[in-house]
C-alpha cells in the first residue's frame, strides 16, 4: 500500500541575498562567547583586542551567599532583584529570560549586556588612567560607523599611545566620564533556586509579550544573571540624561528605537540592553546625537504579573 503523499510545506518567498547575509552574520555574532570564568577583580584589560572580544568577568560570589531582599521589577529581557552579600551592597541581580541565543535577527540581551558592561569598564578605566596632560581624544560630533570606531579605539591602550585624534580638527579631549551603574560581573542561577523564593512578591513574574507568548523562570532550567550597582529611584534630570547620551553616543554606542523611561534611574541608563556598539548586533545607521526630552517620553508596553 502505498504511503499518503505529503502536500509540500509552503516556504515562503525567497529571501533577499542581503537580508540572507546580514541573519548569516546576525547568527555567527551571537554565537560569540560574552563571558569570562575570572573573577571580577581589579581594572579590566584595555587593549584593542580586549574590545573585539568583550568578556565579562564573573562574580566573586555565589547564589548561596546572596540574600534577596526584594524584587524591584523587569521587562521584556530579564526580572530584577535588590540583594546583597554579606556586609557588601546592595546590589541589583538581573536575570535573564533567555539561556541561549533567540533565532533570527533578535539579539540575545545577556550577551550584549556582557559586552556593554565590559566596554564600558574599560572607557571608564582608559578615562582615569589618563593624565591632565595626555588625555583621551576623540570626535566631538561623530556621525558614522567609522567615526564611532575611531573614537572607541582611542580609549584603549593603543589608541592612548598613538592619539590620532589630537590634530584632527574638531576633536575634544575628555577629562572625566559621567556617573556610569557599576557592574560587578555575571553569574549562574537556578530556576529551581528563584523558584523556592518564599518571601511576598519575590517569587519570579510571568512576562505577557501577548495573548500567545510569555516568559517565566522554569525550575529545570539554569539562568544567566548579572549584578550591577543597586540605584535607588530618582528624578530623571534632562541635563543629566544628556550628559549621559552625549556621552554614549561620542564612545560610538547607537540606542535602540524603542527607548524608555523607566530604563533611567536619577539620570543613569540602567538598562544596558539598550546600547549597542559598532561590532555588535543592531548597531544602525540612525546612530547620531538623541535629544534628551524626546528620548525619555516612550513608556514600556509590557505586563508583568
Amino acid at each position: 500500500m502505498a504511503s499518503p503523499r505529503v502536500p509540500p510545506q509552503y516556504q515562503g518567498p525567497p529571501r533577499h541575498p542581503a537580508f540572507a547575509r546580514y541573519l548569516e552574520q546576525a547568527e555567527k555574532l551571537k554565537r560569540l562567547p560574552c563571558c569570562d570564568e575570572q573573577p571580577m577583580i581589579g581594572h579590566p584589560a584595555c587593549t584593542w583586542e580586549n574590545f573585539k572580544r568583550p568578556l565579562l568577568r564573573r562574580f566573586p560570589f555565589t547564589p548561596a551567599d546572596i540574600s534577596w531582599e526584594s524584587r524591584l521589577g523587569g521587562g521584556v529581557d530579564g526580572c530584577v532583584w535588590k540583594v546583597k552579600c554579606s556586609d557588601q551592597g546592595p546590589f541589583a541581580v538581573k536575570v535573564f529570560w533567555e539561556s541561549e541565543p533567540p533565532p533570527a535577527t533578535r539579539y540575545w540581551a545577556f550577551q550584549r549586556e556582557c559586552q556593554n558592561a565590559t566596554i564600558l569598564q574599560m572607557i571608564a578605566a582608559a578615562v582615569e588612567q589618563a593624565t591632565e596632560s595626555s588625555p583621551v581624544y576623540i570626535h566631538a560630533e561623530p556621525t558614522n560607523r567609522r567615526d564611532a570606531i575611531e573614537n572607541l579605539y582611542a580609549f584603549f591602550e593603543e589608541g592612548r599611545r598613538e592619539q590620532r585624534l589630537k590634530a584632527v580638527s574638531g576633536s575634544l579631549p575628555l577629562h572625566s566620564t559621567p556617573p556610569l551603574r557599576k557592574c560587578f560581573g555575571w553569574l549562574q542561577i537556578s530556576g529551581q533556586f528563584l523558584r523556592d523564593l518564599k518571601v511576598d512578591g519575590m517569587a519570579p513574574p510571568i512576562l505577557k509579550l501577548n495573548l500567545e507568548v510569555r516568559r517565566e523562570i522554569r525550575p529545570d532550567q539554569e539562568y544567566f544573571a548579572i549584578v550591577y550597582e543597586y540605584l535607588p529611584e530618582g528624578e530623571n534630570n534632562l541635563a543629566a540624561v544628556q550628559s549621559q547620551l552625549d556621552f554614549l553616543w561620542r564612545a560610538g554606542f547607537c540606542f535602540g528605537l524603542s527607548p524608555r523611561e523607566e530604563n533611567w534611574k536619577d539620570g543613569v541608563l540602567v538598562d544596558l540592553s539598550e546600547i549597542a556598539s559598532p561590532g555588535q548586533l543592531g548597531w544602525t545607521s540612525y546612530y547620531g546625537r538623541i535629544e534628551a526630552e524626546k528620548h525619555l517620553k516612550d513608556k514600556s508596553r509590557y505586563n508583568l504579573t
